[in-house]
């Protein structure tokens, strides 16, 4: 009788000691996801802010390029209208003659 409660004893024992294991394991586990899904999402925000800022260049890089076309449309308007009064200015030269 001695020796079963001994070996009972022992049992448990081992038993508690497999439960505590598992149960570091399963903490470890629960430890490794966490970081895991820290960095996971760390690396999310990167590339939305790289995202962003590359969205940002192209926008500002459009903007450009719709000035500089506004102003080369400008320039030529201004070449056309310029070559009228070249036009017309002999005309009302040789009228007024």
């Amino acid at each position: 009788m001695v020796n079963d409660d001994i070996a009972s004893l022992s049992s448990e024992r081992q038993g508690c000691a497999a439960w505590k294991t598992e149960r570091e394991i399963m903490k470890w586990n629960a430890h490794c996801q966490e970081k895991e899904y820290q960095f996971l999402r760390a690396e999310r925000a990167d590339e939305r802010l790289e995202a962003a800022a590359a969205h940002q260049r192209m926008q500002e890089l459009k903007e450009k390029d719709i000035k500089i076309r506004e102003l080369d449309l400008e320039a030529l308007r201004l070449k056309i209208r310029l070559r009228e009064l070249e036009v017309m200015k002999p005309n009302n030269e040789t009228a007024k003659s």
